[in-house]
């Protein structure tokens, strides 16, 4: 479907299962295309994403969305509007404030080219 005709057929994911265990969630039988995807807002949603380290529900990702953020390259990722807080809607890495591992390496390759010379650069970026 279109983004248009998605928008006016699916709901829009209000975060109600945020914080809920993954297991539990499937056991309730809930569908994930019953709703948009909450990252692009766009599409019709296909799963539920979960953080991997303390399995609870994120929310619905459509089939792009999901590949992006979860074997993408981390670097892109990091780089959408607000993704950072989007990984952080799981309740355990919102306490702790640690990312995902998989996206550490990203995160510092990005501080650093935002704080060190490149080279014999005299020019700070």
């Amino acid at each position: 479907m279109c983004p248009p005709c998605s928008g006016a057929e699916f709901a829009a994911y209000t975060g109600h299962l945020r914080g809920v265990r993954y297991g539990q969630m499937r056991a309730r039988t809930l569908r994930a295309d019953d709703y948009l995807c909450r990252l692009c807002q766009s599409s019709r949603a296909s799963v539920w994403d979960r953080c991997h380290e303390h399995d609870l529900v994120r929310g619905p990702l459509c089939g792009s969305c999901n590949i992006r953020e979860g074997t993408g390259l981390p670097c892109l990722f990091l780089r959408l509007e607000g993704a950072v807080l989007r990984l952080l809607v799981c309740r355990g890495c919102l306490e702790r404030k640690p990312l995902p591992r998989r996206f550490h390496t990203a995160v510092v390759r990005a501080h650093l080219e935002q704080t060190e010379r490149h080279g014999r650069c005299p020019r700070k970026p």
